[in-house]
């Protein structure tokens, strides 16, 4: 999560409803630290703590049944392999629950598609998204920057970077009207490499017509 980050929900309706976001911070779009700080206060708050289990790997997840199969609500076996911190030790177990929430983490690794492979080999200063931390960083400075996706994301770096850059241009599949931002330009999607990768040639890129 970059440093700027903040949520685009209001706090009003992340919060638990016994557990009320601390009004120290008056604004509602609070930043992701603050969104830490509170699960982890809520966390002490209800002692959750000695229900939590940490350097879990789940192994499998499997639903039983007290009668029938398919009949009334289904138990679930739960089998992990725990690693402990001080010995290293591996030690695997299965545990029963009435619910179970698959929280897979996917946007943890980037997400590239195989057609812009080529375009971030070619250019040595690409990078994905999840890479992002401050819009102040050198490489950034009086450039001339393509963002590859408009959504929420792309948008909101572009937002970011603009008092910083020479220009940005932000290209998607399906270009949104992004709010008025000096220096920023919303343009179709990216399709490819165009123009040559001879040393002391610009490289440039190919946008489709939609």
């Amino acid at each position: 999560m970059y440093s700027n980050l903040r949520t685009n929900l209001p706090a009003e309706l992340m919060a638990y409803r016994e557990f009320p976001f601390e009004r120290s911070c008056p604004e509602s779009f609070v930043t992701h630290q603050t969104v830490q700080k509170y699960l982890c206060d809520y966390a002490d708050a209800f002692s959750l703590d000695k229900f939590t289990k940490f350097n879990c790997k789940v192994d499998l997840v499997k639903f039983k049944w007290a009668g029938e199969v398919g009949a009334g609500d289904p138990l679930i076996d739960v089998t992990y392999t725990e690693t402990s911190a001080a010995s290293k030790l591996n030690k695997t177990a299965t545990a029963t629950f009435d619910h179970c929430v698959i929280a897979n983490g996917h946007y943890a690794a980037p997400s590239i598609p195989p057609s812009l492979k080529a375009l971030q080999d070619a250019f040595p200063l690409s990078h994905h998204s999840i890479a992002y931390d401050t819009p102040t960083a050198s490489i950034y400075l009086d450039a001339t920057i393509l963002i590859i996706g408009g959504r929420a994301s792309g948008s909101d770096i572009a937002r970011e970077l603009a008092p910083h850059a020479r220009r940005i241009y932000v290209s998607d599949s399906t270009p949104q009207t992004l709010p008025a931002v000096p220096k920023v330009e919303t343009v179709a999607r990216t399709v490819g490499l165009a123009g040559s990768e001879k040393p002391g040639i610009e490289l440039q890129v190919r946008l489709g017509k939609d």
